[in-house]
């Protein structure tokens, strides 16, 4: 057996350690009690417990996440619960296979995309501009021809940027001189 799956094998040792072997055949009695010491230790054992020590890491990586940053949080969620805490030793390889769901689940998320609201406005607001009645329209131009689509909410503070940039690109334009011919 053992010993280091067992929270209690102690108890066999100390029954094993408790053996007279200097007993005569009329001390068979005692000597069959010494055996059912050591066969009642055996059948008292009781396993380790799981180390649910990456379980809990895993659990802890999850929760330090904002689940309204990710687009479907749920596989998340759902792996953290179904870890079952009554696992003994003998069943880590399920205990570790539990965090590697969360990990796995953590690893599998997708944030959200960022929201171009402001930019989208911004760019309206450039579109409705007549560009001729402007002495330079470019900078506007170059402002709206910089957004890039691909951001999500991570990188929210880059997009709300490139509406900034195209609201002070038009409130820089200046208009053309009157035509006094």
């Amino acid at each position: 057996m053992n010993a280091d799956l067992y929270s209690n094998y102690s108890d066999v040792t100390a029954a094993i350690e408790a053996v007279d072997r200097n007993k005569s055949k009329a001390e068979q009695s005692e000597v069959d009690a010494m055996a059912k010491a050591i066969e009642d230790a055996i059948a008292a054992l009781q396993y380790k417990d799981a180390d649910y020590t990456k379980v809990d890491a895993a659990i802890a990586k999850a929760n330090a996440l904002n689940k309204n940053d990710y687009k479907d949080f749920s596989g998340v969620e759902a792996a953290v619960n179904a870890v079952v805490r009554d696992k003994n030793i003998t069943e880590q390889s399920e205990v570790d296979a539990m965090a590697k769901a969360i990990e796995d689940a953590i690893a599998a998320l997708q944030y959200k995309d960022a929201d171009y609201t402001k930019v989208d406005a911004a760019i309206a607001k450039a579109n409705a501009l007549n560009k001729d009645n402007y002495k330079d329209f470019t900078g506007v131009e170059a402002t709206v021809n910089a957004v890039v689509r691909d951001k999500n909410i991570t990188e929210q503070s880059e997009v709300d940027a490139m509406a900034k940039a195209i609201e002070d690109a038009i409130a820089a334009l200046q208009y053309k001189d009157a035509d006094y011919t």
